[in-house]
């Protein structure tokens, strides 16, 4: 049993037999996921589980982009205009999740 065999192997059937559409499908997911009526956190953690999925960091600027675009018009207009809007994902996040308590 020659380990170099099998680690070529594993390669090679993986290479092969690899979901090669998975980082499409999840951007699609990521781009057709939306908000729920208020259930903030279930599009917060669907959302960065996507995110992670995909291999974007939530610190790239697309990720914040995305996460706005899957929210009610309303309240991210809503949010928009605070007299301090928040800048990065972590804030959005924060302050969706302030905005529906």
């Amino acid at each position: 049993m020659d380990k170099a065999l099998w680690t070529e192997f594993e390669a090679d059937f993986k290479s092969a037999f690899t979901d090669t559409a998975k980082e499409q499908d999840t951007n699609n997911k990521l781009m057709a996921l939306k908000m729920q009526g208020n259930d903030v956190d279930s599009y917060i953690a669907s959302f960065n589980n996507l995110v992670e999925q995909s291999g974007w960091s939530l610190t790239d600027c697309g990720a914040l982009e995305k996460f706005k675009h899957g929210l009610p018009q309303k309240l991210a207009l809503h949010i928009m205009y605070r007299d301090t809007p928040p800048t990065t994902l972590a804030d959005w996040q924060n302050a969706t999740q302030t905005e529906i308590v």
